[in-house]
């Protein structure tokens, strides 16, 4: 106990406060919702990656525009959007889901190769 309080913790709290885990970009993101051509694409391609782990008899139909997206820094976007399934029932359900999708820096983002989509939620 004494060696975590007298070493372990110190050492924790200087790593803490170093620059360690700073991301530097010029890309800096903002709290508004936003609705630009990147925006679009990161919509585009969550749609494809949530796609691949969807039935394809459920019949997916993704909205061509985000619901909301946000550019929260460093090229990464938050792209709040909806889809709508078929059920075997043949009845539509609506569901609505939320993305975190980045692009590599200096890359074109017209291509989904250099898109990483960290989580959806929503679609459980």
């Amino acid at each position: 106990i004494i060696f975590q309080i007298k070493v372990v913790t110190p050492l924790v709290m200087k790593v803490v406060k170093s620059d360690l885990f700073l991301t530097e970009s010029k890309d800096q993101g903002g709290v508004f919702a936003i609705d630009n051509e990147l925006t679009d694409f990161a919509n585009m391609h969550c749609s494809h990656y949530i796609s691949e782990d969807l039935d394809p008899d459920a019949n997916p139909v993704f909205s061509d525009k985000a619901i909301n997206a946000w550019d929260i820094g460093n090229h990464t976007y938050v792209i709040n959007s909806e889809l709508e399934m078929t059920n075997s029932d043949g009845t539509s359900l609506f569901k609505t889901y939320v993305c975190r999708i980045s692009y590599e820096e200096n890359a074109d983002p017209t291509d989904y190769k250099n898109w990483s989509v960290y989580g959806v939620s929503g679609l459980e």
